[in-house]
């Protein structure tokens, strides 16, 4: 089974009818499994959610857009950007288009309960969660990201002969360095028997990771997005690297093994190109660059994370204040923030237990 996981779709402003993939991505995208995350409801409800920075919709016919794709994540921020009545209009017209999608429910199991795709031997589980997560028994929303709950689906779906990717909403925008908070959710999906981990949400590509021989992709970056909707988002007026973006290419094998390659998109207004390979070279240099950080030892990738946030969006103020103490404090202070971005016990003891060994 061949799959291509992409990053965060706005079609919130796109001309869909003159928007266009070139030549060579829609060779990559033929005959694959195509999957997305669809970062605005599709409806036309005019009653958006009060005190967002932005809300985002789209009409049904910018569904079109997506042909070829076999589904799409809908465990984000944007989502409920226009309420339930924008949710279920989403999920209907997904419905009629014959899109798949996970990680919104009309209840908190049912948000977590994957999509089950099967072809060529594999069967294929794509589990959608967000940071976002506001599903509850009775309430419609989008699955949470807490590794608990995660844990449970995952080993069962496993016993079922998947093969499972878990693709997440998360991270700080426009941060190339994945959270210590991230990465322990992503390790520990792969401790319960997670294949392969897709992120989204930062707007920007993030570093990859190679976990007991699977596979991490912190974030895609954007697949399709107009430039207006960050229009006083970024802190850099307009960011060029909110017109990059990843495409995840998989082979999966019936034993669930699996190769995986990196390509690179240009994006505008109107199109999406895949990059050669000369082209994405400072991408995937910068890429492995960041791979060797994550693979090294553990204090100087918290002050990498830690030094790199002040550039992020205005609603991560309380991030930049605290990062002050943390690249000039002492290790005991990197303890503290790092504490502070992961209310679990089990997080504390396993930070305390990384700067404790680096400082023997």
């Amino acid at each position: 089974m061949k799959v291509n996981f992409f990053g965060d779709i706005c079609l919130e402003g796109i001309d869909w009818q003159r928007f266009e993939f070139d030549t060579a991505l829609r060779t990559l995208m033929d005959g694959a499994v195509n999957v997305g995350n669809l970062e605005c409801p599709i409806t036309l409800h005019e009653v958006p959610k009060p005190l967002q920075v932005c809300n985002l919709r789209a009409p049904a016919e910018s569904l079109a857009l997506l042909q070829g794709f076999a589904a799409v994540s809908l465990a984000n921020n944007h989502v409920q950007d226009y309420g339930e009545t924008g949710c279920r209009d989403t999920l209907a017209a997904l419905g009629q288009t014959g899109i798949g999608h996970f990680g919104l429910g009309p209840d908190q199991r049912s948000a977590l309960t994957p999509l089950v795709l099967e072809r060529d031997g594999v069967r294929l589980a794509l589990l959608g969660a967000t940071r976002y997560a506001n599903a509850r028994d009775g309430l419609l929303g989008t699955a949470s990201e807490r590794p608990s709950q995660l844990r449970r689906v995952i080993r069962r779906l496993k016993a079922d002969g998947c093969f499972v990717v878990t693709y997440f909403h998360w991270g700080y925008e426009y941060v190339h360095v994945p959270s210590p908070r991230e990465r322990g959710i992503a390790h520990a999906c792969i401790d319960a028997g997670a294949d392969l981990v897709i992120g989204a949400h930062p707007h920007v590509w993030q570093a990859c990771e190679t976990y007991r021989g699977r596979q991490i992709y912190y974030s895609l970056g954007n697949f399709i997005f107009h430039s207006r909707v960050f229009d006083g988002l970024s802190p850099v007026p307009n960011d060029p690297r909110l017109q990059e973006g990843l495409v995840i290419s998989v082979q999966i094998r019936p034993n669930h093994q699996y190769d995986a390659a990196v390509h690179v998109v240009r994006l505008t207004d109107t199109s999406a190109r895949l990059l050669d390979a000369t082209g994405s070279a400072p991408i995937q240099t910068q890429m492995a660059a960041l791979a060797a950080l994550l693979a090294g030892p553990r204090l100087p990738y918290l002050r990498a994370y830690f030094r790199q946030t002040p550039a992020i969006a205005r609603q991560n103020v309380r991030i930049r204040k605290e990062h002050q103490t943390a690249v000039a404090g002492s290790s005991a202070d990197l303890l503290k923030v790092y504490r502070s971005f992961n209310g679990q016990d089990v997080m504390n003891r396993l930070a305390a237990a990384v700067i404790g060994r680096l400082e023997q």
